[in-house]
């Protein structure tokens, strides 16, 4: 049985807001990103606190904690970026989920085998910090990273050879870097995968659209998916797309979901 999350702040920025749909929607499971436009790893204990207890009154459960360490230059600081990944870890704890949302930096302007090496050595550091907090970092592509092609994201889960460092696929994002979602990235990824981000896009438009009305071929996916204990996680970004955040709004999103839902039932697929 596959479990069924999504990123809450695609509802509303508000966390009443965000549990509040989902109850409505029947939904148990959500990620934290932002809170009132606050990024998670910015928020203070006390916040943190009060967001679990409000998941707890509600019988919601987090999946991950969706940072965006990673999308910063392939140079940027270590000590900085461990900095973070410990607070990462420190929430995860707190929330009593093991995922941790990364991703693989930017190229920009760094050659390309440079760029490799530096992330390369920025997920080490990462990797080893997560495996001794018993958490795993579940990796999304993302335009402009060294992983943003399935053939380099391969490359990265092989280097690293870590079961801490697990792939987040997102068919959107393989086809807005130019693969083919399907016939491609899955094959190519299977081994590592462990989590999927549900994002749906038409071939050469930057717009996402509901699960099923793109060209991912976003059934066929969760068909050959389905029997892994998968999270998969509504991140439609129907309204806006932006480098480190997306935008449903309520009634974007329950349209987001009734696709999705409507995929699984096709497929006679159990979730919770």
């Amino acid at each position: 049985m596959i479990k069924l999350s999504c990123f809450s702040d695609e509802i509303a920025s508000a966390l009443e807001n965000q549990i509040r749909v989902i109850r409505e929607l029947g939904m148990r499971y959500l990620e934290v990103r932002t809170i009132n436009h606050h990024n998670v790893l910015s928020l203070e204990d006390s916040m943190l606190y009060a967001i679990k207890e409000a998941c707890d009154r509600n019988g919601l459960a987090v999946t991950c904690v969706s940072t965006a360490i990673g999308k910063e230059r392939a140079d940027c600081a270590i000590p900085d970026l461990t900095d973070r990944l410990k607070k990462a870890c420190h929430i995860a704890e707190m929330f009593g989920c093991r995922y941790i949302r990364v991703f693989s930096f930017f190229k920009r302007n760094i050659p390309e085998e440079n760029a490799f090496s530096m992330s390369l050595e920025r997920l080490y550091a990462m990797t080893g910090i997560a495996s001794d907090q018993h958490k795993i970092l579940v990796m999304e592509s993302g335009k402009d990273t060294v992983g943003a092609r399935s053939a380099n994201a391969l490359r990265i889960f092989r280097a690293i050879d870590s079961p801490t460092l697990r792939c987040a696929f997102d068919m959107a994002a393989f086809m807005a870097a130019g693969d083919d979602p399907f016939e491609q990235s899955l094959p190519t990824l299977a081994p590592y995968i462990e989590y999927v981000h549900v994002k749906d896009m038409r071939r050469g438009s930057p717009s996402r659209v509901p699960a099923g009305e793109g060209d991912t071929r976003i059934k066929d996916i969760v068909n050959v998916l389905k029997e892994k204990p998968l999270v998969f996680s509504l991140e439609p970004h129907l309204t806006y797309v932006g480098e480190k955040d997306g935008f449903s709004g309520e009634v974007g999103f329950k349209k987001a979901h009734a696709a999705f839902i409507k995929i699984l039932q096709e497929l006679g697929i159990d979730y919770e």
